[in-house]
């Protein structure tokens, strides 16, 4: 069938289901299972992107790395924030961290979480930066614009090889698999600290006895999943639109929050300081606000590219109003 004019096939729909509930049995049975998964993949993930990425580097002309920038619409400085806008989706993982916190293991400290968030930053910056660099050293911008899974097509073009191709297809493939793993992890989590507070219904805060794993939330946020992936292709730029709007929004809040925290409780214990920690927090403050005016800004954007994003959004908010409702 088609929906928004792209088509969606009964074969690519059927590995993502069974995909899925690979993924919903591990994290149902336990957080550890899920853990284990994601560290083995995230490893094979960045094995495989090695090799591609040293070809490029080996074999690459650097002469088509110029231009440095090229003229664009809105000029050099709207297309910097809107790659800062999306570049806070591109970094969402580390996250996920926190939502882990009450299940960490009794010799993890939090100063220790601390450091590994940073290292998951540091890690995604110098990946994502080596990834773009080598798809850009293989072909012209010119040629790679014009593509159909550009990264991927690059390399099959420039070394006239469909295994290197298949190799960047197989690193995709296993980022998705992580980011969904990652992502219902996390967002099963937040549900049921949302229910435990009041703001969902109470359902949400049920354990499961095995595993002690939120299981309405993590067969809610299945579902949701279960029902975008029915829509095929024609999702992603929905989902993209949200996710780039709600995260900037979400630390926006955050940051509001902790500046505030500092204010009205500072005798709360605190089992790890912030150096600066004022400076620091206004500016993620002030940087988090102005992706998400850019982010959303690009959502309400006029055209019709931007029209199933902004209706996105606007399901997605009252989605959270009902849920709040009905607490």
């Amino acid at each position: 069938w088609e929906i928004g004019g792209r088509a969606t096939h009964a074969g690519e729909l059927a590995a993502g289901l069974v995909t899925m509930l690979a993924i919903l049995a591990a994290n149902l049975r336990a957080a550890e299972i899920a853990a284990r998964g994601q560290l083995a993949l995230t490893v094979l993930k960045v094995a495989v992107s090695v090799v591609f990425i040293a070809a490029a580097f080996a074999s690459g002309d650097s002469a088509h790395l110029s231009p440095g920038f090229v003229d664009s619409p809105g000029g050099l400085p709207s297309g910097v924030l809107t790659v800062f806008a999306v570049s806070l989706l591109f970094y969402a993982g580390f996250n996920f961290l926190s939502q882990a916190m009450e299940e960490r293991s009794r010799d993890v400290v939090p100063r220790q979480i601390v450091a590994a968030m940073m290292a998951s930053l540091v890690a995604a910056f110098v990946f994502y930066a080596l990834v773009i660099l080598a798809v850009a050293l293989v072909l012209p911008r010119e040629s790679i614009a014009t593509l159909d899974l550009p990264a991927a097509t690059a390399f099959e073009i420039a070394f006239g090889s469909r295994w290197l191709r298949d190799l960047v297809l197989i690193a995709g493939l296993l980022g998705l698999i992580t980011a969904w793993n990652g992502t219902l992890f996390a967002a099963s989590r937040v549900v049921f600290r949302l229910a435990q507070q009041g703001l969902l219904p109470g359902a949400f805060a049920t354990v499961g006895r095995t595993g002690q794993t939120p299981v309405y939330g993590v067969l809610a946020v299945t579902a949701v999943g279960t029902a975008l992936g029915l829509c095929g292709r024609a999702a992603v730029e929905p989902i993209v639109v949200v996710a780039a709007t709600c995260i900037p929004l979400t630390w926006t809040v955050v940051c509001a929050a902790a500046i505030r925290l500092r204010r009205t409780h500072r005798n709360a214990d605190r089992p790890f300081r912030v150096q600066h920690g004022a400076l620091v927090f206004a500016i993620a403050f002030a940087c988090a606000a102005v992706a998400f005016g850019v982010a959303l800004g690009g959502a309400l954007g006029a055209g019709a590219g931007s029209a199933l994003g902004a209706i996105a959004l606007g399901v997605w908010a009252a989605l959270g109003v009902v849920a709040w409702l009905c607490r």
